[in-house]
């Protein structure tokens, strides 16, 4: 009896993860609804430690899904379930039977405890159900409510010992509510503290396992998990059947040894806190588009925040609705295609022209001082500095006189600015600008700003005197 009784204990840890340090990926639910149009999949999704705590802060880069086995790219956004205003359904049931309404500790009293403080940190959205089994039944305490209230009238056994409680029985009784029950938020989950003992075991284990092989499949059809903590004050020989159970529906299983029991009320608080931060993962493939009569498979993987992997492919193949094709996006890349192809034509037309007008530009060539080409006009320098009696030829749009060696007029004397005066010539209209200088710019001896010039004009800048004349 003694190894058959480490046996058993030895196979509810297995199944609760007590010695396992990798992470743990559990698929509530995936919605497509959003999928046709906003080209979203949203994964309702625990991501749990070797004790079956979750998870915080995964890392959105550090996931990756496949459909059909192959991997589509996307972009992940990840919340918690607080953060993502999503809700939960939870059926509470509640083990009062005998051995658990003993003196010390009075398990049941520990229970009324913890439920009341764990209902309290729920919000008004959440759904919740409550019933009680006993050794003679299961009823119900308060139907699927946002307020629900009954944890406190939790009637007492009637008579103590000589039965075994009803805990399979009121298990799928309490499934098949989660599946009638109409309009429950999409997180569903049934949390029982339980010994593991019932009536149905001493049936033999073929006969039992029958019995509560129902009980899965109810969960699997209403997408609803057990958490189930499991918690003897004897023998713990029928706990690996409740392990089981939680592991087969996705759920979480976790035992409270006796070291644990005064923490029974702390425990319960604390899975209030802990659906807050189960996960809402957002996943937007890049190319992938659905289709409308093909069920796919669809798996996740990632890296939890602890550095181990997981990896769970959902339990329901899905149709994945396809996706229409987004004309209005395609037009516009287009559109932004044509117009970078308008744009680097117009770009290399440019080129080409300016390569073109550079090519044909005149080239003046001087011989004995006088350029062979085409030329606009001339200036003489008939007095004053050092280039009397030379010749400057007017070959460009704007011709600019200073001392300066960049204009192309440079004469250096006393009296000239830097930058004098320029010629625009446009039209073969010949337009003389002072640009300021210290001294001015003067047109047969009448000081100007600017003025039309005619063949023959004489210009003065400092001390030097310049003839104007066209060709």
């Amino acid at each position: 009896m003694r190894l058959q009784h480490l046996m058993c204990v030895g196979l509810a840890t297995l199944f609760a993860g007590e010695h396992s340090h990798a992470s743990t990926l559990v698929i509530d639910h995936v919605d497509t609804k959003n999928f046709k149009t906003r080209g979203e999949l949203v994964f309702f999704a625990d991501v749990l430690d070797g004790r079956n705590k979750p998870l915080t802060e995964q890392d959105p880069t550090k996931i990756q899904v496949r459909i059909d086995g192959q991997p589509v790219a996307g972009k992940f956004v990840v919340e918690t379930a607080r953060e993502a205003d999503e809700f939960v359904a939870l059926g509470i049931l509640i083990a009062a039977h005998t051995d658990y309404n003993q003196p010390e500790p009075n398990i049941l009293s520990m229970q009324k405890e913890g439920y009341e403080r764990l209902l309290s940190n729920l919000s008004a959205n959440d759904k919740v159900a409550l019933w009680f089994y006993n050794d003679q039944t299961m009823k119900t305490l308060a139907p699927w409510s946002s307020d629900p209230g009954g944890v406190g009238r939790i009637p007492r056994p009637e008579r103590a010992g000589g039965e075994s409680p009803k805990l399979y029985y009121a298990l799928a009784k309490a499934m098949e509510d989660f599946k009638t029950e109409e309009g429950l938020p999409r997180r569903k989950i049934l949390l029982v503290v339980s010994d593991g003992a019932d009536d149905w075991i001493g049936l033999g284990r073929r006969r039992f396992e029958r019995k509560i092989a129902n009980i899965p499949e109810s969960a699997k059809a209403s997408g609803t998990k057990i958490y189930a903590l499991g918690l003897s004050l004897a023998s713990s020989e029928h706990l690996v059947h409740l392990a089981k159970l939680a592991n087969a529906t996705g759920g979480i299983y976790r035992e409270l040894g006796d070291h644990d029991v005064e923490g029974l009320a702390d425990t319960l608080e604390g899975i209030s806190k802990e659906l807050r931060e189960q996960y809402v993962i957002t996943f937007t493939p890049d190319e992938y588009r659905g289709d409308d009569e093909t069920r796919v498979e669809i798996l996740m993987e990632l890296e939890a925040s602890d550095g181990s992997k997981a990896k769970r492919v959902y339990a329901k193949k899905l149709i994945v609705p396809e996706r229409p094709i987004d004309w209005p996006k395609y037009l516009t890349w287009a559109g932004i295609a044509l117009g970078a192809l308008l744009g680097l034509w117009l770009l290399f037309k440019l080129i080409g022209a300016l390569i073109r007008r550079r090519a044909n530009r005149p080239v003046y060539v001087e011989e004995d001082g006088v350029p062979v080409g085409v030329y606009k006009g001339k200036l003489m320098v008939q007095s004053g500095g050092e280039l009397a009696g030379d010749t400057f030829y007017l070959c460009d749009d704007v011709t600019t006189i200073g001392t300066l060696k960049a204009n192309q007029v440079p004469i250096v004397a006393k009296g000239i600015s830097k930058r004098h005066a320029g010629i625009k010539i446009e039209d073969m209209r010949f337009e003389l600008a002072d640009f300021g200088s210290t001294n001015g710019t003067f047109v047969n001896g009448t000081r100007i700003e600017k003025q039309f010039l005619r063949d023959g004009d004489v210009i003065r800048v400092g001390e030097v005197e310049l003839r104007f004349s066209l060709k």
